[in-house]
């Protein structure tokens, strides 16, 4: 119950329904103190101006993800007094890495790599794999 400033008592789920009525959500503030705004602004401006000079057929982003194929849940859905049974990997499995590039025309270079991806691996990544498909890709659009 909350009643501090008026001394009216009334729970949080009410306050909450009123301010879903009002249509106010709960969200994460940003802190800005003083001039710091209209620097960022100014910053955020650059960047949009820098932006709009190249051409979106030239981006291609990299990303990175990791796998265990021997994971399994933790929990589950059962009915109340009965144990979940569920089967899970006898192995515990070895990690799995996958690294990708994607731009408009969509996956261009994939690797797979049984461990983790360390700086010698991304390097490899880069060199042996992205960069000749990009060169061919170049190549095709151009002439």
């Amino acid at each position: 119950m909350s009643e501090i400033r008026t001394g009216v008592k009334v729970s949080l789920s009410a306050m909450y329904r009123i301010l879903k009525k009002i249509n106010i959500s709960r969200k994460k503030k940003y802190l800005c103190f003083g001039t710091r705004e209209k620097i960022l602004s100014k910053n955020v401006m650059s960047i949009e101006n820098g932006w709009m000079r190249v051409d979106i057929n030239n981006l291609v982003f990299v990303d990175e993800s990791g796998v265990n194929l021997g994971m399994t849940r933790l929990y589950g859905r059962g009915k109340v007094g009965e144990r979940v049974v569920s089967n899970a990997p006898r192995n515990k499995g070895r990690n799995t890495s996958v690294l990708g590039a994607l731009s408009l025309d969509g996956l261009i270079a994939s690797m797979t790599v049984i461990g983790s991806t360390n700086k010698n691996v991304f390097e490899t990544y880069v060199e042996q794999i992205l960069v000749p498909q990009l060169w061919r890709l170049s190549n095709c659009i151009d002439g």
